[in-house]
């Protein structure tokens, strides 16, 4: 048993795998490389599939970094967020501590880079797994 009282298995598989942070979104994705989809369709399925399952942790409002290989051919496609054009270089008060944070961006007070009206980014997700399907999905 582990320390947070669930049990950890083996997992064996002879033509695929998934592995998310939950289960549904590991089951939809299997789901789609069933039906013919490749590991892009079933990648794209597993984010909206955390999108609704963990909001605050994953999802169309934030961004992040698809990482891709299909034998000799890789890569990575970005889609971070974005800064409103609004934004500007003196926008948040700097604290003068370094590297505070999940991000291990330097402080701001009262976080307000991170929490609150000024923190919001533009989400660069959607754009992005589209261009992914579009480049390297299988199914429609």
């Amino acid at each position: 048993m582990t320390q947070s009282g669930f049990y950890k298995k083996e997992v064996i598989a002879n033509n695929s795998m998934v592995a998310t942070k939950d289960r549904l979104a590991s089951e939809s994705a299997i789901e789609v490389l069933k039906s013919g989809g490749n590991a892009i369709d079933a990648a794209i399925v597993a984010f909206f599939v955390l999108s609704v399952v963990e909001p605050y942790s994953s999802g169309i409002g934030g961004g992040g970094y698809l990482v891709y290989q299909f034998g000799e051919k890789g890569g990575v496609i970005g889609f971070p967020m974005k800064s409103s054009f609004a934004a500007t270089e003196n926008m948040f008060a700097l604290t003068g501590e370094k590297g505070v944070g999940m991000f291990g961006w330097d402080g701001t007070v009262n976080n307000a880079n991170i929490e609150g009206i000024l923190s919001i980014g533009i989400p660069g997700s959607i754009a992005e797994l589209c261009k992914a399907h579009s480049l390297l999905g299988k199914i429609p």
